[in-house]
């Protein structure tokens, strides 16, 4: 097991039952802030990052009268109650890691 550093921005949340990204088979959340110089910028480098690891986060299917979307397992964008803030979820360690070595460089 890798240890987490102390991240400011992006800050780092271990998800358990308290949280609701835990039911959907989440383990961590990574919350960014978009407000200020180039943090938009980094926002969407991360998203971009995730769609070209895992592919895209839900695909769209329309069949006549039916419509539905279909999630991808490994990640989840969601906007928080501040509007300037971001949400990834992501499952596992690894992962975390991945996207945290992308950050860093």
């Amino acid at each position: 097991m890798t240890s987490i550093r102390y991240y400011k921005d992006p800050n780092i949340v271990r998800l358990d039952r308290r949280y609701k990204g835990y039911n959907r088979g989440f383990r961590y959340r990574v919350d960014f802030d978009t407000q200020g110089m180039g943090k938009w910028e980094r926002w969407h480098a991360v998203t971009k990052w995730c769609e070209q690891t895992w592919g895209k986060e839900y695909e769209f299917h329309a069949s006549g009268v039916f419509s539905r979307r279909t999630w991808n397992d490994n990640w989840r964008v969601e906007t928080g109650k501040n509007k300037y803030y971001r949400h990834l979820y992501l499952r596992s360690e690894q992962d975390l890691t991945m996207l945290l070595l992308v950050i860093e460089t």
